[in-house]
């Protein structure tokens, strides 16, 4: 399944970029390092939403966080629970999720690291 993740009132410094961790191969598995993205915010006049097309198993349950990587390395998970959404049998979907909050957990991005779960 193919479509467009969307992702609103996510408020990031200059050097920030937007990720999506989630429990699927496709959003990284929960590894920080592999999660999808980053989003992008082209239109100006849209921050704070970001999109980013990504491709998900089709009719399946998927969770995921919005995840904050800095410049420097640092990562940050939003707060509360991870977000859920059950993808479509077929076709092209978009997918609209809104940040939760402060941040859960700050940490030096290092390889083999998980972000959660």
């Amino acid at each position: 399944m193919d479509g467009t993740l969307v992702l609103k009132n996510v408020h990031t410094d200059y050097d920030t970029r937007v990720y999506v961790t989630g429990n699927v191969y496709e959003l990284g598995a929960w590894q920080a390092e592999r999660a999808a993205g980053p989003f992008y915010n082209q239109i100006v006049y849209w921050y704070p939403t970001w999109y980013c097309d990504v491709s998900l198993p089709a009719d399946s349950r998927i969770e995921f966080k919005i995840m904050l990587r800095s410049g420097s390395g640092m990562v940050r998970l939003e707060q509360g629970e991870a977000h859920c959404l059950h993808t479509p049998a077929e076709g092209v979907s978009e997918m609209i999720a809104e940040w939760q909050g402060g941040c859960q957990e700050s940490f030096q991005l290092s390889e083999g690291d998980a972000a959660y779960g």
